[in-house]
Formats: C-alpha cells, sequence, structure tokens
C-alpha cells in the first residue's frame, strides 16, 4: 500500500507542480500572476512558458485550462442573467465532421474552429459596452484575445505535422480549408426534425431574455 502510494504521490506531485506553474502562466496578464510566475515557474518554464532544457512548455495546459475558464464564464454570466444553462444548445457537429477522419484534419478542425469566431467575437464584446454589461464586455475580451492564440498553437502544429509527413508546412490552410467544407457537409446533413429543435431552443432563450430584459 506504502509504495502504491509513494508511486501515485510522484506521478501526481508533478502533475500538481505544472497545473499550478500553468495557472499562473495564465494569470501573468496581471501583476500578481507575473509575480507568482516569476517568483515560482519562470526559471524553469521559460520567460513564456515554452518550455526550457529544465521543464516542458506549459502551451499545451494553457490551452485547457483557457478553454475550462471560457466555459465558467460563460455559466456564471448566464446565472447572473437567470438564464438555464441546461438550456442552451450543445452542438457537437465539429467533432461529428471529423469522426474517422486522418488525423491531420482532426488536427485541424481545433484550429479551423478556434479561428472562424474570433471576428464575432469582438462585435459580441462591443455589443455587451454598449448594453452597459461590462462584465460580459470584458470576458469576451479575454475570450477572444485567448482565441487567437489558440489559433495560433494549432497553426503550429499543423505546420510540425506536415513537416514530419515530408509536405510543405505552408499548406496548412489547405488543411483548414478542408475542415471547412467537412463542416459545411455536416451541417448539410441535418434533418427538418433537428433544425426546428434547435430554432425552438433558440427562440425560447430569446423570449426568456426579452422578458426578464423589460423587467429591469
Amino acid at each position: 500500500m506504502i509504495s502504491r502510494f509513494a508511486t501515485g504521490a510522484a506521478f501526481v506531485g508533478p502533475l500538481v507542480l505544472m497545473a499550478l506553474c500553468t495557472w499562473t502562466a495564465a494569470r501573468a496578464a496581471d501583476d500578481r500572476g507575473e509575480a507568482l510566475y516569476d517568483g515560482n515557474c519562470r526559471r524553469c518554464h521559460g520567460p513564456e512558458g515554452r518550455g526550457t532544457t529544465q521543464a516542458p512548455s506549459l502551451v499545451p495546459f494553457r490551452w485547457t485550462y483557457d478553454e475550462a475558464r471560457h466555459m465558467l464564464m460563460g455559466k456564471r454570466r448566464l446565472e447572473a442573467w437567470g438564464l438555464p444553462a441546461g438550456k442552451i444548445p450543445l452542438g457537437g457537429y465539429i467533432y461529428e465532421a471529423c469522426a474517422g477522419q486522418d488525423p491531420l484534419y482532426r488536427l485541424g478542425m481545433l484550429g479551423y474552429f478556434e479561428t472562424k469566431n474570433i471576428g464575432r467575437k469582438r462585435e459580441r464584446a462591443a455589443a455587451f459596452h454598449a448594453m452597459g454589461d461590462t462584465t460580459s464586455e470584458t470576458d469576451m475580451e479575454f475570450d477572444w484575445a485567448d482565441e487567437t492564440l489558440h489559433a495560433e498553437y494549432g497553426r503550429r502544429w499543423l505546420k510540425e505535422l506536415l513537416e514530419r509527413r515530408g509536405k510543405d508546412a505552408e499548406g496548412w490552410p489547405e488543411v483548414l480549408e478542408r475542415c471547412e467544407q467537412l463542416v459545411a457537409a455536416r451541417v448539410a446533413q441535418a434533418t427538418s426534425g433537428e433544425r426546428a429543435r434547435i430554432v425552438a431552443a433558440a427562440d425560447a432563450l430569446v423570449a426568456d431574455a426579452t422578458q426578464r430584459a423589460g423587467g429591469l
């Protein structure tokens, strides 16, 4: 039992430490986060968390942290507005579109998805500002800024995979184009019933939000 505990601790310990460094790297945009990172993580993981000979890159973990944070930001804003998070439709079409595809396109789908909504999120931030909802505006600004970094991660990984396959690394835009075609094909397969359910869910949310806004 002791040996199992020791083995588990030896495995979990580094993960906890890496999670802490990832968290502080992600918070480095503010003074406290930067101080924490500089004092505890910078020496091994580097000034930008990209890794050194002493410790690995925190970039993939940063991506995971960001996405979890985005989900929590959205959930908290819905709760603040009094809208039921459980009624928000979640689409899996991105994953369905790349199911069974070459890993190149499954990886490319992440880059494609991260890239396609950045402009819209900036528009949403401006809309929240016009509404006077500064919290949602700030959340959305962080969201699109993070996604810009994520899109760059995706491009780097695609280039690396293309090079390892002996192909031109600069051909990565063609991968994203193929991903867009796969998504369009999947969306075209939606049945009339599926479309009707999504539209009904959206209409109900808009009606609920309109009613709540009228009561303010």
